[in-house]
Order: C-alpha cells, then structure tokens, then sequence
C-alpha cells in the first residue's frame, strides 16, 4: 500500500463505506468482536446529518460524487473500452451491464436471488451470449461477456434511464427497487424478451437437470456513456479499495488511488475533494458470513481507515448496508478526524455498540 501519499490544501473528504451496517433482524450478533479503532474513532466524532439526500445504490453515490451528477455509473461503458469484440464505442447508444442472474417469483413479485454459489462456465457464457445476439441482430442489440458472470448490452438508442446496482437489488422485491426513467419502459420490455429465449433454452434445461440455479434473467444496471467532464469537475481524487470504481474514474479523467497495490508510481493527491470508496464489506454482509466481515472491518478497513488517517482529513463519513443510510458530518482536528485522540470519556462505547445503535435508529 502507497504510504507516502499526502493531501494538499484538500478541501473536504467524503468517505464511503457500503456493507458496514447489517439488516435490523441479524441484531447484534454480526457486531460482536469487530474492532477497527479508527473507524471508532470517526464514529464517536461524527453527527449524523438528517436531511442529506442519499442515492438509492452505492454505484450511483459513486458518480454523484465524483461528477456531481444523479446518473448511472457508466461500468458498461467503461468496460467496453476493453472488449475487442464490442467493436461501438462507448460514446454512442447506451451501454448496460447485463448480468446473468436468477429470480425468484412470489405470489405477489420477483426478486434478485442469485444464490452466493451461482457459477457460469466460460462455454455456457459464451454460448448464452452468441444466442443473444443472434436472437437480437436484427434490432441492434449486441452482448458480450466481460467473464462468465458480468456481461455487457449496448443499446443503439440513447436512453434515459435510473437503474440500482445488484447490492441494492438482491432479495428485494422488484417494486422496491424499479427501473426509473423516461425509457424505463422500452428497457422492461427487452428485458422480458431475453427472459423468454433464456427460459426455453436448452443450457436451462441441463442446469435444471443438474438441480442447479438457472440463468432465467439478465440483470440491468450500470447504463450510459461516459461523460466528458469540465476542467473544475477534475479537482477531485478517488481513493479506493475497488478495481471497478477505480477504473471509472480513470475513464473520467479524475485522478484515483488503488489501495492494497504496492505500485510506487500511483498519483498524488494535490487540492480538491478527497472521495473514499471502500465496499469490501458488502460481499460478506450479503451472503451473511459474519465471521468474514469482521476479519474484513478488523484487517482491511482498518488499513484502508488507516491510510486515509495519516493523508486526508475526513468530513462526512457514510454508511449503510446494501444501500447508503447514513450520512455523517465528522468534526474535524487539527491533524484530521481519524487522528487518534484521546477521548473524553474513560470508557468510549464500543465499535460493536455504535453500529447497532445505527442500525436501530433507522429500524
């Protein structure tokens, strides 16, 4: 990990933190044990701020805060500069990720189910994906596969559209987390079309047969181009733990750091706004290993908080579970919020303790 990088005249550091606050109903039994000191640290200084506006998805806090816009973070186009075989460039039409997924069908709706051991090979990707363009060529619809489990869709049309990622989706009913925009619609009624020729293919019916999840939906999220930003727009600096996020902002043009890489020739951070991005938690909290994300909070996020201790001064601090619920003003000191100080009371409140009271003031 870089230790040498030092912020400059920074303005103000907001800092993310997707996974780090359980469902009301696993109580208190996720918390017991963790321990990241200077993430408690951050808590016991920080006021939670009421009325901040908060995206529906962690991706769209994402470019919110790096461009200031309310749109879909762009992965697909992003990703697409990447893919020989996508042969558009991802300024034009709309690009979507497109994940293979399994839904589950209720009496009353459908939800994101894609069981935590869901696998693909790359033959049954590759062949699901040529079946889709074929199905598809006349309209102009084209997929590829970024690997087995990410697939990308480009759309010839410019659609506007608001989309969740798959954290805000999974095991949420459909009605909670809609398809928004003007061609919210149009985009429904592709997504039913795919769903039909996945539902009659044969690739299904050896995976039923195998008594294994089906591919009997595509996911859609992640959608449009990547915007070309104002010079002012580029006064800010990403520091995350995610290769995806990390790479969004290379495409932007906004300077990044990826943590937990030793590379000697990563960028300095010199003014602006510092944006922290760090959801290695969400993974385990999702699939509800416990043990791992305490290892997660105790080992990783303590390093990254770490980091972000000694180099930036932190300003507003927000958390959540599969979505962002939390938005926290951090009072500064003098050599950053995340310094360690000593506290004021003899007996501080436990990290476990200051979790759970944060999750019980939204339940």
């Amino acid at each position: 990990m870089p230790d040498t990088l030092r912020a400059v005249s920074t303005t103000s550091t907001v800092i993310a933190l997707p996974g780090a606050l359980w469902p009301p109903d696993a109580g208190a039994q996720p918390y017991a044990g963790v321990q990241a000191p200077t993430l408690a640290q951050a808590l016991r200084k920080a006021i939670r701020l009421q009325d901040a506006p908060l995206p529906r998805c962690w991706s769209a806090w994402l470019m919110h805060a790096l461009t200031g816009t309310h749109a879909d973070a762009p992965f697909a186009a992003v990703a697409a500069r990447a893919v020989p075989s996508a042969q558009i460039a991802p300024t034009s039409g709309t690009w979507l990720r497109v994940d293979p997924a399994h839904f589950e069908v209720g009496r009353e709706d459908v939800a994101l189910a894609t069981p935590p051991n869901f696998t693909l090979s790359d033959d049954e990707a590759e062949h699901f994906v040529r079946d889709l363009n074929t199905h598809f060529l006349d309209d102009g619809v084209s997929f590829a596969a970024l690997s087995p489990r990410q697939w990308i869709m480009h759309v010839p049309k410019v659609l506007a559209l608001d989309t969740v990622d798959p954290w805000a989706a999974q095991n949420v009913p459909a009605r909670f987390v809609p398809i928004q925009g003007v061609d919210a619609r149009a985009l429904r009624r592709l997504m039913v079309e795919t769903q039909m020729l996945l539902h009659a293919h044969p690739l299904n019916a050896a995976r039923e047969a195998r008594r294994i999840a089906t591919v009997n939906g595509l996911f859609p999220w992640a959608t449009g181009t990547i915007p070309q930003l104002a010079p002012a727009q580029r006064s800010k600096s990403l520091v995350t733990s995610c290769k995806q996020a990390h790479a969004l902002a290379n495409a932007l043009g906004v300077p990044s750091i990826l943590l937990n890489t030793h590379a000697e020739s990563a960028p300095k951070v010199q003014t602006g706004e510092i944006i922290g991005f760090f959801p290695n938690l969400i993974a385990p909290m999702l699939v509800g290993d416990d043990a791992q994300w305490r290892a997660t909070v105790n080992a990783e996020l303590e390093r990254v908080l770490a980091f972000c201790s000694a180099n930036f001064q932190a300003t507003t601090l927000t958390l959540g579970g599969q979505r962002p619920t939390h938005a926290m003003k951090c009072a500064a000191a003098a050599n950053g919020v995340f310094s360690k100080m000593k506290s004021v009371f003899s007996r501080p409140p436990a990290l476990s303790d200051q979790l759970l009271a944060l999750v019980k003031d939204d339940a």
